[in-house]
């Protein structure tokens, strides 16, 4: 459990706690911890940066706070729920947590339905402490439709950052080049925690969570070469498609957040406040789409940006990934990554790691990747590459398998 967070078990328990979430031990947030003039951190966002910054760095994956959605330092209460490994785990866990946000439900309608402050007692008079003394009736009504609960990502960011030592300086040599700042590499945290096998419901791949459409504007994409699974050649992509966005829209904070909720979107919520202030969209934009997630997004960045930067402060000395070394040729000819192994004398896993666009499938049926592909080899065995190509010459090209049980 994280102490100071109001994370309890009990309602008696709960009735010991503070309320609101502090900022975490390393600093304090304010528009003075602002990484810059670019990436403006408005006062009024403040409490969503402190508690993204608290689900990053303090509160594990096995466990839960229940919180409003609109005032971000309201927390009601945290469970234990360790993150299920079954079907059957993940519904009863789920029933755990719906039963759990119910209760606070009822109490927070019980207080809509009137009370007399004084002779509060319990839980309600533990909530009702939540919001001050002047909260009306109608406060705990909108507040009843608007508890939701969080898990904890701290297991998660610190595999991240150890995993993302591996493409960091790659990848912010690229946001240079594109003239995007480097602070929003780590985008990726907020996306996927750096999970290179990152794959959404709805089709959302890499750590950059492009989906297919977007990721065929800016990298190949088909059964053989998925780019968007690799780190680099996506970072590439990422870096420009937010150079649009700031081009369209003005400001790196409607870029970031456009990044989530799509530019055009944006463009109609920039239309439909009359600014591109992000704290008046952020608190003030209804638009119908622009639900949680969106109006989440900046502050979240916000929070991974720092604690990434201060990992050793929220962390300790972990072990961070050195970075990838390779060197890249680009294919001649359509070729097996079987033979390129062979020619080099090293496994085939050797070059499907620093290769990850190349599918699942395409590995496991040892397809040819096509001519003109950008190919990476282990640093190791750069020198080796003549010999590649002598193999290649004598080859010319590698048909397709042929298909099981005929021609056709």
């Amino acid at each position: 459990m994280v102490a100071g967070l109001a994370l309890l078990q009990t309602p008696a328990a709960q009735a010991q706690a503070s309320a609101r979430v502090p900022a975490p031990a390393p600093g304090s947030t304010g528009a003075a911890l602002s990484p810059g003039p670019h990436l403006p951190l408005p006062t009024g966002l403040a409490a969503q940066v402190d508690f993204w910054k608290a689900i990053y760095s303090r509160v594990g994956t096995g466990e839960v706070l229940f919180h409003d959605r609109n005032h971000m330092d309201v927390i009601y209460g945290s469970l234990d729920v360790p993150e299920p490994r079954t079907g059957a785990a993940e519904a009863a866990a789920d029933r755990y947590l719906v039963e759990t946000r119910e209760r606070y439900r009822r109490v927070l309608r019980s207080l809509a339905a009137g009370f007399d402050a004084d002779t509060l007692s319990g839980e309600a008079r533990r909530i009702h402490g939540l919001f001050g003394r002047h909260a009306s009736p109608g406060t705990f009504a909108e507040a009843a439709e608007n508890v939701r609960w969080q898990r904890g990502l701290r297991e998660r960011f610190i595999q991240g950052v150890a995993f993302s030592g591996r493409y960091q300086s790659h990848v912010e040599q690229i946001f240079r080049e594109e003239g995007v700042p480097v602070e929003l590499t780590y985008l990726p945290f907020v996306e996927s925690m750096y999970n290179i096998t990152a794959y959404s419901s709805v089709g959302a791949a890499g750590i950059w969570q492009f989906m297919p459409g977007t990721g065929r504007l800016f990298m190949r994409v088909d059964g053989t070469v998925d780019e968007r699974m690799d780190p680099i050649r996506a970072a590439r992509a990422a870096a420009r498609l937010l150079r649009q966005n700031h081009d369209r829209l003005g400001t790196w904070p409607l870029a970031i957040t456009a990044y989530n909720h799509g530019p055009y979107g944006m463009m109609t919520a920039v239309r439909t406040m009359g600014t591109r202030d992000i704290e008046r969209i952020v608190k003030f934009y209804k638009g119908k789409a622009f639900g949680f997630a969106s109006r989440n997004f900046y502050t979240e960045f916000l929070a991974a940006l720092e604690v990434r930067r201060g990992y050793r402060e929220y962390f300790g000395d972990i072990r961070v990934d050195p970075a990838m070394e390779f060197a890249e040729f680009t294919l001649p000819v359509a070729a097996r990554f079987s033979t390129i192994a062979r020619a080099l004398e090293v496994p085939v896993e050797a070059l499907w790691e620093v290769n990850p666009a190349i599918t699942a499938n395409a590995r496991r049926q040892d397809r040819p990747i096509p001519a003109g592909f950008r190919l990476r080899l282990p640093q190791e065995v750069e020198d080796e590459w003549d010999d590649v190509l002598d193999v290649l010459r004598a080859r010319r090209t590698e048909a397709p398998p042929a298909r099981r049980g005929g021609t056709g």
